[in-house]
């Protein structure tokens, strides 16, 4: 998936020339990345338009943006690689199966602080005196 903002100079050419840019230059742009348009949108919010392609591979796709990003009529861009739910389930599992591999540094601290030795200062006299009465 694809996401792009326009520039004001972009805009301001297909104001003065409307033309359904998504299916064309779209299209286009799959098919010499090898892949295939699968349906692009103008949209409200951040990004003006969105485009969903199926393409051979992640290189494919990069290409696609970084073409784009060198051409000028975009400002900004976002790409998000979607996976099918045989795709997540299969990454669920190899999940799974390496997790018991995995320590978070979270637990590797835990385990290194039990494992510290402490070392506290005797107390102050008039200090645990005055604690005391309070």
């Amino acid at each position: 998936m694809l996401q792009a903002a326009y520039t004001s100079e972009s805009w301001a050419a297909q104001v003065n020339n409307p033309q359904n840019r998504m299916d064309t230059v779209g299209r286009q742009l799959c098919e010499a990345a090898g892949g295939k348009l699968v349906g692009a949108w103008l949209c409200f919010g951040e990004y003006d338009y969105v485009a969903i392609a199926d393409m051979p591979d992640n290189e494919s796709m990069s290409a696609i943006a970084l073409a784009l990003a060198a051409g000028g009529s975009i400002k900004a861009s976002k790409t998000t690689v979607l996976m099918t739910g045989v795709e997540g389930v299969g990454a669920l599992k190899k999940a799974g199966a390496i997790a018991a591999t995995y320590k978070p540094a979270r637990e590797a601290n835990r385990r290194a602080a039990t494992t510290r030795v402490r070392i506290d200062k005797p107390a102050v006299k008039g200090r645990e005196q005055r604690q005391s009465t309070n």
